[in-house]
């Protein structure tokens, strides 16, 4: 990691050529406050940097088709259906890798069974897309739930990411609200963050009073 070079300047008083311990103290307490101000510029740099790389990512995204076409699994509780093709006119797309638990898994398909009833249009699918998931342990999950306008897919062969170029994603840029066109209208999971589902909420209800497109 690159250390940048730092040069003090102290002024210097002494007693016969002898420092006394209350300036050797006033000497240290002067370089610690010139230390905590480089690391606070530095990590402001670094905070500015990481908010314009993050801007120029979004920008990029805006727009991008994402295509479905690749080998997944789409699972029922007692059904999978290979080769799925999503058709609902407007989809929230969260992409979620193996690090969300097991014990985990029921309590987030609740969180998305609430998401999507209180959106409450057939228009609108949530769908899950899970990386080298066992369907074996999806399927218990999803018995007896009511599980109408989500889909639970599994890409047995991690072709999500490459075949839509986002293998270099973060958890940031895992979840997004798709047009009718399969393109991306926003950027950011609205179970996460109230400020992105507020943000989906309005965009979601102005796309459906305009043929499933962004206006």
């Amino acid at each position: 990691m690159y250390q940048p070079t730092v040069w003090y300047c102290t002024t210097t008083l002494h007693l016969n050529g002898i420092y006394t311990k209350r300036q050797i103290v006033l000497a240290k307490n002067i370089i610690m406050r010139n230390k905590i101000l480089i690391q606070i510029i530095i990590s402001i740099t670094l905070l500015c940097g990481c908010e314009d790389n993050i801007s120029r990512v979004v920008r990029k995204m805006h727009g991008k088709e994402i295509s479905f076409k690749w080998n997944n699994q789409y699972v029922l509780d007692d059904t999978i259906i290979f080769n799925y093709t999503p058709t609902s006119p407007i989809k929230v797309v969260s992409y979620i890798d193996t690090t969300l638990c097991s014990r985990c898994l029921e309590t987030y398909f609740d969180v998305v069974k609430d998401y999507i009833k209180q959106i409450n249009s057939d228009s609108v699918l949530f769908m899950c897309i899970f990386q080298h998931r066992s369907i074996e342990e999806i399927q218990p999950l999803l018995k007896d739930k009511e599980m109408s306008n989500i889909s639970i897919v599994v890409d047995t062969d991690n072709l999500y990411l490459t075949t839509n170029s986002l293998d270099k994603y973060t958890s940031m840029f895992a979840s997004f609200l798709l047009d009718k066109n399969n393109c991306v209208v926003l950027v950011g999971d609205p179970l996460r963050s109230s400020s992105v589902r507020e943000l989906y909420d309005k965009k979601i209800k102005a796309m459906l009073e305009n043929g499933a497109f962004a206006p």
